[in-house]
């Protein structure tokens, strides 16, 4: 009987983040830890900032969850089409 290959693991990153002054670890995708290290340069916070920040309103789902709907929920906003206007990104749309 042949065998079943095994799922690929997901490639995790796990950081030490201060929520409230408490270390915590979250363990999320290089590419959110990157979006996420890039909303804290435009925003001039740390990652300990917003983490504090969700806590604080994220009620029962995980730390690492909130963060990733924050962050999705941050870069639609740019999106936008005002937004996606002021980029200059209006030609991106197919010609119909």
């Amino acid at each position: 009987m042949p065998r079943k290959k095994a799922k690929p693991k997901a490639r995790m990153r796990t950081f030490n983040v201060r929520v409230s002054g408490h270390r915590t670890t979250v363990g999320m995708e290089p590419e959110i830890w990157d979006a996420f290290n890039e909303i804290c340069q435009r925003e001039d916070c740390t990652l300990d900032d917003i983490c504090t920040s969700l806590n604080k309103v994220r009620g029962r789902s995980s730390l690492a969850s909130a963060l990733r709907v924050f962050i999705v929920t941050y870069f639609r906003r740019l999106a936008a089409e005002e937004g996606h206007a002021k980029a200059g990104h209006r030609g991106l749309k197919a010609k119909r």
